[in-house]
């Protein structure tokens, strides 16, 4: 392989990477595989039972893999608005 061939790989997986830091900061969670996003976990013997799921806890998402590689600790852009509204939460805007 010569050092043109290189180079363009060195680029191909420059571009790669920051599309895949940048999706972890736009959509920092993916689905809970185990509960399949309800944030509930069925019963094995009685199925119609339900408990909260102990993976997410009850809320459906986990963080991505990469959100504890790259940014250990860190908020991230797709946590910002969820946090904006929490704070929103019960205040009177004059009404």
């Amino acid at each position: 392989m010569n050092n043109h061939a290189m180079g363009t790989l060195l680029a191909i997986g420059g571009i790669l990477l920051l599309a895949y830091l940048i999706s972890l900061r736009l959509h920092p969670n993916r689905k809970c595989r185990p509960c399949k996003g309800t944030g509930r976990h069925a019963g094995t013997v009685f199925r119609y039972s339900t408990r909260q799921c102990t993976s997410c806890g009850g809320n459906g998402r986990r963080a991505r893999l990469g959100l504890h590689v790259f940014h250990r600790g860190g908020r991230v852009w797709g946590e910002r608005k969820p946090d904006e509204a929490s704070a929103r939460r019960g205040k009177n805007f004059g009404r």
